[in-house]
C-alpha cells in the first residue's frame, strides 16, 4: 500500500489540476448580449466620413472630394418581449452635412441652423424632410440582429428620388437600411478570447444584382476604456456577387469592411464602435468611363 500512495497522491494532485483548469477554462467563456428596459430612451451619434477620388479615362488628373455626415439620434424602447427583444422608435433629431473639394465648400447643412437649404443643398430636401424628425420603428435582439423595419411613409421614396431612381432603379431598399442600422451580431453561444463566429446576409440591388455580405467577428477579450471595462470584438466583412452581375453604370472592383465594437456587458450597450469600408469602382458619367476609390470611415458612440 505504502508503494502505491505516490501513485494515488500524483494521481489526485493531476485529477485536481484538471478540475481547476476546467472551472477556469469555463470562467473564461462569456455570454455577450445587449439589454433593453420598456421605456428606456437612449442618444445616439453617428458619423461618417467619406473621402472619394474620381480617375477620369486619358490624362485628366483625378478630383478628390470630402464629405461628412453626423446623425444625433434618439431611440426609445417601447417594449421588451420574454426573449429579450426590444421593439425600439429610433428618430434622427439632428442632421448635419458638408461635402468639399478642391474647388472649396460644394455643400453645407445642419438641420438645427433653423434656415433654408441653400444651393446644392436645397436638392436634398425632400429626403431630409422625410428622414428627420421622422420616427422609424424596428425590432432589435438581444444578439444586435435588426429585424422588421417599418420606415416613414415616403422616406424610400425620396431617397430613391435623390440618388437617382428611374433607370438605376430603387438603389435604397429596406434590406439596405437593416445592414446600415445593424452594428454588430453578436455570438449565439458563449465565446472566450480568439473564438469567431459568422453573419452571412443577402442585399438586393437594381444595378449591381444580388451581393452575399458575410461578416466574421472575433472576441478580442476584455480591453479598458474610458474607466470601464468593455469586451473589444472585431470583424471583417466580405462582398460577393450572388448570381449574374447585372450591367449598370456601376461596377464594384473590390470592396471589404473591417471594424471594432465595444460592448459594455454590465449596461447592455455598445459603447463604441468604428467601421472602414473601402472600394474600388468603375463608373459612367454622361458617357465617359472612369475609376473611383472611395473610404468611409463611421463612427458610432452613444451621447450623454
Amino acid at each position: 500500500m505504502s508503494e502505491r500512495l505516490p501513485h494515488v497522491r500524483r494521481a489526485a494532485g493531476l485529477a485536481m489540476v484538471l478540475i481547476l483548469l476546467a472551472a477556469g477554462w469555463a470562467r473564461a467563456e462569456k455570454l455577450l448580449r445587449l439589454k433593453f428596459q420598456p421605456g428606456e430612451n437612449r442618444n445616439e451619434q453617428i458619423v461618417q466620413e467619406m473621402r472619394q477620388t474620381l480617375r477620369p479615362a486619358g490624362d485628366a488628373p483625378p478630383v478628390l472630394m470630402t464629405a461628412t455626415q453626423t446623425m444625433d439620434l434618439t431611440v426609445k424602447v417601447e417594449s421588451v418581449d420574454e426573449q429579450g427583444t426590444a421593439a425600439l422608435v429610433q428618430t434622427v433629431e439632428r442632421m448635419q452635412m458638408k461635402v468639399q473639394s478642391a474647388q472649396g465648400v460644394l455643400l453645407e447643412f445642419d438641420s438645427a441652423a433653423g434656415k433654408e437649404p441653400e444651393g446644392m443643398a436645397k436638392m436634398l430636401t425632400p429626403l431630409l424632410e422625410a428622414m428627420i424628425k421622422k420616427p422609424m420603428r424596428l425590432q432589435t435582439t438581444t444578439r444586435g440582429e435588426v429585424r422588421d423595419v417599418q420606415l416613414p411613409q415616403g422616406m424610400l421614396e425620396s431617397m430613391n428620388k435623390v440618388g437617382g431612381g428611374g433607370q438605376a432603379g430603387n438603389l435604397f431598399s429596406p434590406d439596405w437600411m437593416k445592414q446600415m442600422i445593424e452594428i454588430a451580431v453578436l455570438p449565439e453561444r458563449p465565446v472566450k478570447p480568439g473564438d469567431t463566429w459568422t453573419r452571412k446576409t443577402t442585399m438586393k440591388n437594381p444595378v449591381l444584382g444580388e451581393q452575399i455580405v458575410e461578416s466574421t467577428f472575433r472576441y478580442e477579450g476584455t480591453e479598458t476604456r474610458h474607466g470601464k471595462t468593455l469586451d473589444k470584438i472585431t470583424f471583417t466583412t466580405a462582398f460577393q456577387a450572388a448570381g449574374d452581375k447585372k450591367e449598370g453604370t456601376i461596377g464594384i472592383k473590390e470592396q471589404a469592411t473591417s471594424g471594432t465594437v465595444y460592448l459594455d456587458s454590465a449596461a447592455g450597450r455598445i459603447a463604441d464602435g468604428v467601421a472602414t469600408t473601402k472600394m474600388k469602382m468603375d463608373i459612367e458619367v454622361f458617357g465617359q468611363r472612369m475609376g473611383q476609390d472611395m473610404e468611409m470611415k463611421t463612427t458610432f458612440k452613444p451621447q450623454p
